[in-house]
């Protein structure tokens, strides 16, 4: 045990200590309140009103819709030319969508306007106006 005299000598040191180590504890306590209220957001993506898949906004991945059928690509740099005659807007409707750097975008597709394309990218900060690629039914947003 510490002696009287230690104490009363170095009393307001070890109140310091003390105020130091419960502002350390009570900000720690803030950091992991203040990481579990940003809200957790999601891509969704549908097609004809069903949902078809929904990922977290934070992964990496590429994704296609084919004629209204979600694939995760293994190949994240996959193209439109990868695919050959297959992806011909007469045979089928492919939209190729990235999600990246929390942000979500159509890379490519073989409709004709080319709007879902334009449109650009949706990210956390920049999600109020969906991607929309109407000649294939699919509506990109984030929740």
């Amino acid at each position: 045990m510490m002696d009287k005299d230690f104490i009363e000598k170095h009393k307001r040191d070890l109140i310091l200590v003390v105020v130091l180590v419960v502002a350390l504890l009570a900000s720690a306590v803030g950091v992991v309140l203040y990481r579990a209220s940003i809200p957790k957001h999601e891509v969704v993506v549908t097609s004809g009103g069903a949902e078809l898949f929904r990922v977290p906004l934070s992964e990496e991945a590429t994704y296609g819709v084919v004629d209204g059928q979600a694939v995760k690509f293994d190949n994240p740099d996959i193209t439109l030319a990868d695919m050959g005659e297959e992806a011909e807007e007469s045979k089928h409707h492919i939209n190729i969508i990235r999600v990246e750097d929390d942000s979500v975008f159509v890379r490519e597709s073989n409709c004709q306007n080319q709007v879902c394309v334009n449109t650009g990218k949706l990210s956390a900060d920049n999600y109020d106006f969906p991607i929309a690629c109407l000649p294939h039914n699919l509506v990109i947003t984030i929740e």
